[in-house]
C-alpha cells in the first residue's frame, strides 16, 4: 500500500467514524 492509498484510507476511516449512526 502506497502513501496515497494509506492517506485515503485514513481519511475514509475518520469520515466514517465522524458520521452519526
Amino acid at each position: 500500500m502506497d502513501g496515497a492509498a494509506l492517506s485515503k484510507f485514513s481519511v475514509s476511516s475518520e469520515d466514517k467514524l465522524s458520521l452519526p449512526q
